[in-house]
């Protein structure tokens, strides 16, 4: 019996190097809503400036049936780990913005506006979960460092 085969291209001799991986786009932190209407996720961004080479993430949301898509937040800084508050009404997210330069705890409402920032953690948030009610948010931070760390970091630096 004879075998077939199908014209695949075959791929560039080069190969997949991290040259070549960081030209694309990436998609990852997705989320549903409670109600499955909305889901969030994040699309990181290559940015390849000289010696620096860095992929930045930014939220969007997009309805199930596929009608909308909307970029929620925007900037030079990453944000990532949407998720949907348990009454729908709000997204929450971590990111590095604003005078703290620690990943912090941000929300917003899902209909729109600011996001606002509800952590001011000296070490950085690292996750988080709401309450079942929506009116809270628990997370995970690091210990800061004992006034010793902050010392010799100082001396290495």
């Amino acid at each position: 019996m004879p075998v077939s085969s199908f014209p695949f291209p075959h791929p560039p001799q080069t190969g997949w190097t991290p040259e070549v991986m960081i030209k694309f786009k990436r998609v990852g932190g997705v989320d549903a809503s409670p109600d499955g209407r909305l889901i969030a996720y994040t699309i990181s961004t290559p940015i390849v400036d000289g010696e620096k080479s860095e992929f930045v993430s930014q939220i969007w949301v997009t309805s199930s049936d596929g009608k909308m898509n909307v970029q929620f937040t925007q900037g030079e800084k990453s944000c990532m780990n949407p998720g949907f508050s348990p009454d729908g009404k709000y997204l929450a997210f971590l990111a590095n913005r604003g005078p703290e330069s620690k990943t912090q705890l941000w929300v917003m409402r899902v209909s729109g506006g600011e996001a606002e920032s509800v952590t001011k953690s000296k070490s950085g948030v690292e996750q988080f979960v709401w309450s079942p009610d929506s009116k809270r948010i628990a997370f995970i931070e690091r210990d800061p460092a004992t006034e010793q760390e902050e010392k010799m970091k100082k001396r290495e630096a």
